[in-house]
């Protein structure tokens, strides 16, 4: 069982954003998830477009050594949009 540690999230709306960093860490006792250095951390939020129409926005970090990682949407480090979110990790891809 995994644990993010990162800024609670409210009501996705209007483009206002949050720099957001955070620690994976197993619940059972705390220790950082090292062994998720490398994967991406990807951030999903479903919001209303200038339309009017449902857009699906996401910002993307990397989880480093020691578990941390740090979010980002449009620009490095910009954070994600406020608002609430589904999260998912999921291992780095090769190409060849």
């Amino acid at each position: 069982m995994l644990a993010i540690a990162c800024l609670g999230l409210t009501g996705c709306s209007e483009q206002k954003m949050a720099q957001i960093s955070g620690r994976i860490v197993y619940a059972e006792d705390g220790t950082p998830a090292t062994d998720l250095a490398g994967h991406n951390i990807s951030f999903f939020c479903t919001h209303s477009g200038d339309d009017d129409k449902e857009v699906r926005t996401s910002a993307t970090g990397e989880v480093l050594e020691d578990g941390t990682f740090t979010m980002s949407t449009y620009e490095a480090g910009d954070g994600v949009l406020l608002g609430i979110h589904q999260i998912a990790i999921s291992r780095p891809v090769a190409y060849s």
